[in-house]
């Protein structure tokens, strides 16, 4: 979970001007004092998203096994 929400580390590796994005400095770049461009946000949250969505669809079966598997006693 700290690599999903780390922000220092890449901002000193990569720098500002290298145009290589993680995450989250990818909206921080996307968001400004006086404007915020929300096309850029809103496609790199998706692209954060996107993935866990992906696993679930894949998995639905197993993960909701696994989860009713406990509830029943016996």
């Amino acid at each position: 979970m700290s690599v999903w929400s780390d922000f220092v580390n890449p901002r000193i590796i990569l720098g500002p001007g290298s145009g290589i994005y993680t995450v989250t400095t990818g909206v921080f770049a996307a968001v400004s004092k006086y404007s915020t461009d929300f096309t850029i946000v809103y496609s790199n949250m998706l692209l954060a998203v996107a993935p866990a969505i992906v696993f679930y669809v894949l998995l639905q079966k197993r993960i909701i096994g696994g989860l009713t598997s406990g509830a029943i006693k016996g």
